[in-house]
Protein backbone atom coordinates (compact mmCIF):
# COMPACT_ATOMS: atom_id res chain seq x y z
CA UNK A 1 0.00 0.00 0.00
CA UNK A 2 1.83 3.44 -0.77
CA UNK A 3 1.42 6.22 1.89
CA UNK A 4 -0.17 8.31 -0.16
CA UNK A 5 -3.07 6.01 -1.13
CA UNK A 6 -6.75 7.20 0.03
CA UNK A 7 -8.92 4.10 0.95
CA UNK A 8 -12.59 5.10 2.06
CA UNK A 9 -12.78 3.11 5.55
CA UNK A 10 -9.30 3.34 6.53
CA UNK A 11 -10.76 5.71 9.69
CA UNK A 12 -14.10 3.20 9.82
CA UNK A 13 -12.21 -0.16 10.31
CA UNK A 14 -13.79 -2.41 12.96
CA UNK A 15 -13.06 -1.30 16.69
CA UNK A 16 -11.88 -4.60 17.61
CA UNK A 17 -8.43 -6.10 17.35
CA UNK A 18 -7.92 -8.06 14.16
CA UNK A 19 -5.15 -9.67 12.54
CA UNK A 20 -4.70 -8.30 8.75
CA UNK A 21 -6.39 -5.34 7.18
CA UNK A 22 -6.43 -5.31 3.16
CA UNK A 23 -7.50 -2.43 1.82
CA UNK A 24 -8.33 -2.25 -2.39
CA UNK A 25 -9.52 0.47 -4.21
CA UNK A 26 -11.02 0.56 -7.86
CA UNK A 27 -8.49 3.73 -9.34
CA UNK A 28 -10.22 3.21 -13.10
CA UNK A 29 -13.98 3.58 -11.28
CA UNK A 30 -15.11 0.53 -13.44
CA UNK A 31 -16.60 -1.74 -10.81
CA UNK A 32 -13.36 -3.15 -10.70
CA UNK A 33 -13.70 -4.52 -14.67
CA UNK A 34 -9.82 -2.95 -14.89
CA UNK A 35 -8.83 -4.56 -11.29
CA UNK A 36 -7.00 -2.59 -8.79
CA UNK A 37 -3.76 -1.58 -11.08
CA UNK A 38 -1.66 -2.16 -13.71
CA UNK A 39 -0.94 -6.01 -12.45
CA UNK A 40 -3.79 -6.89 -11.01
CA UNK A 41 -6.30 -6.07 -13.95
CA UNK A 42 -8.78 -7.88 -13.26
CA UNK A 43 -11.98 -9.43 -10.83
CA UNK A 44 -10.19 -12.46 -11.54
CA UNK A 45 -6.57 -11.99 -10.79
CA UNK A 46 -7.78 -9.37 -7.48
CA UNK A 47 -9.75 -12.86 -6.21
CA UNK A 48 -6.62 -14.97 -6.47
CA UNK A 49 -4.66 -12.35 -5.20
CA UNK A 50 -7.06 -12.01 -2.14
CA UNK A 51 -6.80 -15.82 -1.88
CA UNK A 52 -2.89 -15.84 -1.13
CA UNK A 53 -3.49 -13.10 1.21
CA UNK A 54 -5.96 -14.17 2.88
CA UNK A 55 -4.81 -17.97 3.27
CA UNK A 56 -4.67 -19.14 6.76
CA UNK A 57 -6.99 -16.47 8.50
CA UNK A 58 -10.05 -18.37 9.91
CA UNK A 59 -12.10 -15.78 9.86
CA UNK A 60 -12.94 -13.45 7.01
CA UNK A 61 -15.29 -10.07 6.08
CA UNK A 62 -15.64 -8.10 3.75
CA UNK A 63 -16.76 -4.56 3.60
CA UNK A 64 -17.61 -2.12 1.01
CA UNK A 65 -19.49 1.24 -0.14
CA UNK A 66 -21.78 1.46 -3.77
CA UNK A 67 -19.00 -0.10 -6.06
CA UNK A 68 -17.20 -1.32 -3.48
CA UNK A 69 -20.47 -2.95 -1.85
CA UNK A 70 -20.26 -4.98 -4.93
CA UNK A 71 -17.10 -5.82 -5.10
CA UNK A 72 -17.55 -7.03 -1.19
CA UNK A 73 -19.73 -9.27 -2.43
CA UNK A 74 -18.07 -11.27 -5.48
CA UNK A 75 -14.81 -11.29 -2.93
CA UNK A 76 -16.80 -12.50 -0.23
CA UNK A 77 -18.29 -15.34 -1.75
CA UNK A 78 -15.24 -16.29 -3.60
CA UNK A 79 -13.25 -16.20 -0.26
CA UNK A 80 -16.16 -18.27 1.39
CA UNK A 81 -15.96 -14.66 4.12
CA UNK A 82 -17.87 -15.32 7.52
CA UNK A 83 -20.25 -12.45 6.51
CA UNK A 84 -20.30 -9.45 4.12
CA UNK A 85 -20.96 -5.53 4.37
CA UNK A 86 -22.59 -3.85 1.64
CA UNK A 87 -23.38 0.02 2.20
CA UNK A 88 -25.41 0.72 -0.70
CA UNK A 89 -23.83 -1.51 -3.12
CA UNK A 90 -24.89 -3.43 -6.43
CA UNK A 91 -26.35 -6.84 -6.74
CA UNK A 92 -27.21 -6.19 -10.53
CA UNK A 93 -25.21 -4.06 -13.08
CA UNK A 94 -27.05 -5.14 -15.55
CA UNK A 95 -29.86 -3.01 -13.76
CA UNK A 96 -28.13 -0.08 -13.00
CA UNK A 97 -28.36 3.24 -14.60
CA UNK A 98 -27.31 1.53 -17.93
CA UNK A 99 -23.68 1.85 -16.81
CA UNK A 100 -22.90 -1.85 -18.36
CA UNK A 101 -23.34 0.49 -21.70
CA UNK A 102 -22.36 3.62 -21.44
CA UNK A 103 -18.91 2.91 -19.24
CA UNK A 104 -16.31 2.61 -21.07
CA UNK A 105 -13.76 0.37 -19.64
CA UNK A 106 -17.35 -1.80 -18.44
CA UNK A 107 -17.83 -2.10 -22.15
CA UNK A 108 -14.38 -2.84 -22.99
CA UNK A 109 -13.64 -5.46 -20.04
CA UNK A 110 -16.68 -6.16 -18.44
CA UNK A 111 -17.43 -9.35 -17.74
CA UNK A 112 -21.00 -10.37 -17.84
CA UNK A 113 -20.42 -13.30 -15.18
CA UNK A 114 -20.04 -11.32 -12.47
CA UNK A 115 -22.61 -8.19 -13.45
CA UNK A 116 -25.74 -11.03 -11.57
CA UNK A 117 -23.43 -10.95 -7.77
CA UNK A 118 -27.26 -11.36 -6.02
CA UNK A 119 -26.66 -15.10 -7.83
CA UNK A 120 -22.99 -15.60 -5.82
CA UNK A 121 -25.22 -14.51 -3.04
CA UNK A 122 -27.61 -17.61 -3.74
CA UNK A 123 -25.42 -19.76 -3.85
CA UNK A 124 -23.70 -19.34 -0.68
CA UNK A 125 -26.12 -19.24 1.34
CA UNK A 126 -23.93 -20.03 4.49
CA UNK A 127 -22.64 -16.58 4.19
CA UNK A 128 -24.92 -13.48 5.69
CA UNK A 129 -24.62 -10.80 3.92
CA UNK A 130 -26.16 -7.34 5.66
CA UNK A 131 -27.21 -4.58 3.37
CA UNK A 132 -27.56 -0.81 4.11
CA UNK A 133 -29.34 1.12 1.48
CA UNK A 134 -30.24 4.80 1.38
CA UNK A 135 -34.49 4.27 1.40
CA UNK A 136 -34.75 7.95 -0.88
CA UNK A 137 -32.83 6.82 -3.88
CA UNK A 138 -34.49 4.86 -6.81
CA UNK A 139 -31.16 3.00 -8.07
CA UNK A 140 -30.39 1.49 -4.38
CA UNK A 141 -34.12 0.45 -3.81
CA UNK A 142 -34.04 -1.54 -6.82
CA UNK A 143 -30.66 -3.15 -6.15
CA UNK A 144 -32.58 -4.07 -2.66
CA UNK A 145 -35.19 -5.75 -4.52
CA UNK A 146 -32.64 -8.15 -6.19
CA UNK A 147 -31.82 -9.56 -2.90
CA UNK A 148 -34.82 -9.41 -0.94
CA UNK A 149 -36.22 -12.78 -1.46
CA UNK A 150 -32.74 -14.03 -0.50
CA UNK A 151 -33.12 -15.75 3.23
CA UNK A 152 -28.98 -14.86 4.03
CA UNK A 153 -29.49 -11.22 3.30
CA UNK A 154 -30.38 -8.56 6.09
CA UNK A 155 -31.29 -5.04 5.36
CA UNK A 156 -31.45 -2.27 6.88
CA UNK A 157 -33.21 1.00 5.46
CA UNK A 158 -32.04 3.89 5.97
CA UNK A 159 -34.19 7.04 5.61
CA UNK A 160 -31.76 9.09 3.34
CA UNK A 161 -31.43 10.84 -0.33
CA UNK A 162 -27.61 10.31 -1.31
CA UNK A 163 -26.11 7.28 -2.22
CA UNK A 164 -23.97 6.39 -0.04
CA UNK A 165 -24.84 7.75 3.29
CA UNK A 166 -26.39 5.50 5.52
CA UNK A 167 -25.41 5.29 9.06
CA UNK A 168 -24.04 7.76 11.50
CA UNK A 169 -20.27 7.13 10.04
CA UNK A 170 -19.23 6.79 14.11
CA UNK A 171 -21.38 3.28 14.03
CA UNK A 172 -19.82 1.48 11.56
CA UNK A 173 -16.59 0.58 13.57
CA UNK A 174 -18.91 -0.59 16.47
CA UNK A 175 -21.07 -2.49 13.35
CA UNK A 176 -18.04 -3.95 11.76
CA UNK A 177 -17.26 -5.75 15.30
CA UNK A 178 -20.43 -6.93 16.55
CA UNK A 179 -21.16 -10.74 17.07
CA UNK A 180 -23.24 -12.49 14.90
CA UNK A 181 -25.75 -12.71 17.53
CA UNK A 182 -25.71 -8.63 17.98
CA UNK A 183 -25.76 -8.28 14.30
CA UNK A 184 -29.35 -10.39 13.82
CA UNK A 185 -30.93 -8.73 16.74
CA UNK A 186 -29.96 -5.08 14.96
CA UNK A 187 -31.08 -6.25 11.49
CA UNK A 188 -34.00 -8.03 12.14
CA UNK A 189 -35.13 -4.90 14.64
CA UNK A 190 -35.48 -3.06 11.79
CA UNK A 191 -36.84 -5.38 9.16
CA UNK A 192 -39.35 -3.94 6.62
CA UNK A 193 -39.47 -1.18 8.02
CA UNK A 194 -37.56 2.78 7.00
CA UNK A 195 -35.43 4.20 10.15
CA UNK A 196 -33.32 7.40 10.79
CA UNK A 197 -29.24 6.84 11.20
CA UNK A 198 -30.32 8.21 14.68
CA UNK A 199 -32.46 5.60 15.64
CA UNK A 200 -30.01 2.97 14.71
CA UNK A 201 -27.38 4.82 16.50
CA UNK A 202 -29.68 4.65 19.29
CA UNK A 203 -30.13 0.97 19.17
CA UNK A 204 -26.28 0.23 18.94
CA UNK A 205 -25.29 2.04 21.99
CA UNK A 206 -27.70 3.84 22.98
CA UNK A 207 -28.88 8.30 23.50
CA UNK A 208 -25.80 8.95 25.19
CA UNK A 209 -23.49 7.26 22.54
CA UNK A 210 -25.20 9.59 19.85
CA UNK A 211 -24.92 12.73 21.45
CA UNK A 212 -21.53 12.74 22.30
CA UNK A 213 -20.81 11.51 19.07
CA UNK A 214 -22.63 14.02 17.39
CA UNK A 215 -20.96 16.64 19.46
CA UNK A 216 -16.92 15.52 18.80
CA UNK A 217 -18.31 15.27 14.80
CA UNK A 218 -19.40 19.05 15.21
CA UNK A 219 -16.15 20.24 17.35
CA UNK A 220 -13.52 18.14 14.66
CA UNK A 221 -15.61 20.22 11.19
CA UNK A 222 -15.39 23.58 13.31
CA UNK A 223 -11.18 22.35 13.49
CA UNK A 224 -11.27 21.54 10.45
CA UNK A 225 -13.13 24.71 8.99
CA UNK A 226 -10.50 26.84 11.10
CA UNK A 227 -6.93 25.19 9.93
CA UNK A 228 -8.17 25.47 6.04
CA UNK A 229 -9.78 28.40 5.51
Amino acid sequence: MQEADRYEWMRLRARRKVAKEIFIRDIFLSWYAKGINFRIDNIEKLIEWLKRETEGYDEIVTIGNSAGGYMAVICGCALHAKRIFSICGQFSLSHHNGHTATNPLLVKYGKEKFYENYRMIQKNTQIPVYYIYSHGVDHDCEQASYVEPLDNVRTIAVDSARHGKTLNPFDFPVLFSMEQEQLEGLFNAFAGRVVTADAVSIRIKGKIWLKKNKIMSKVVKIKTKFLYR
